[in-house]
């Protein structure tokens, strides 16, 4: 059999306290509520609940929640929470008869008809003065500055370190000062070279040359 809807109540003799629900599927099926306080108590001691269902086979989501309304709103408001397990005597627009509380939250959002409008209302809201604008553009051009000063400086160095002669001058100063020890290879390939030691000797070679057994990569100090 097809799933149906019914409204129900349940009696807990205990605390002589009830609670008006409804459910979408079969009476038989093993649903107790929706109402976190009264399934606990349930499942705690389930022999002194009692259920009668008001009305069964109902077709539709919207009409098994208005026959559930009718009920809930029988409740008196200084009964809720104390003779009733329910907190509220109104259930409109349940989120299960809303087709748009099927969709995720981006969707809801697209499909809002306001979505436009609150846009615009949020960004009104937001002034900023002439003084705060003129801060802006001016770390806006600082920054945009900055980076090109840095690219020149990287261009400039490119283009240096690809003149011959440019390399051989800086080699001779470097070589004056103690760098390198009088290597005269260029300064591209120097950067390439990196310091490895069997523990006793050390020596440079190629980063991409392997490194030989019983070497590793490192200087041993001399004492």
């Amino acid at each position: 059999m097809e799933k149906y809807g019914f409204v129900y109540i349940w009696y807990d003799r205990k605390h002589k306290r009830y609670y008006i629900g409804c459910h979408w599927g079969k009476v038989e099926d093993s649903y107790i509520c929706s109402s976190n306080w009264m399934r606990d108590a349930y499942r705690r001691r389930p022999l002194d609940f009692k259920r009668k269902i008001l009305k069964s086979n109902i077709q539709t989501l919207k009409e098994m929640f208005d026959e559930e309304a009718k009920v809930l709103a029988r409740i008196k408001k200084e009964e809720l929470g104390k003779k009733y397990y329910n907190l509220h005597n109104v259930n409109k627009n349940h989120w299960s008869t809303n087709e748009t509380s099927k969709l995720s939250v981006g969707q809801k959002i697209s499909a809002s008809p306001f979505r436009n409008k609150r846009i615009s209302e949020a960004n009104k809201g937001r002034f900023v003065s002439e003084e705060t604008k003129q801060k802006l553009r001016k770390a806006n051009k600082k920054q945009f500055e900055d980076q090109q000063q840095i690219n020149l400086r990287k261009k400039k160095s490119k283009d240096l370190w690809s003149d011959p002669e440019y390399i051989e001058k800086q080699n001779k100063a470097r070589s004056k000062v103690g760098f390198y020890k009088g290597n005269t290879k260029p300064h591209s390939e120097i950067s390439n070279l990196i310091w490895i030691t069997n523990g006793k000797d050390n020596k440079r070679i190629n980063r991409l040359e392997s490194i030989p057994d019983g070497y590793r990569q490192g200087r041993t100090r001399k004492t």
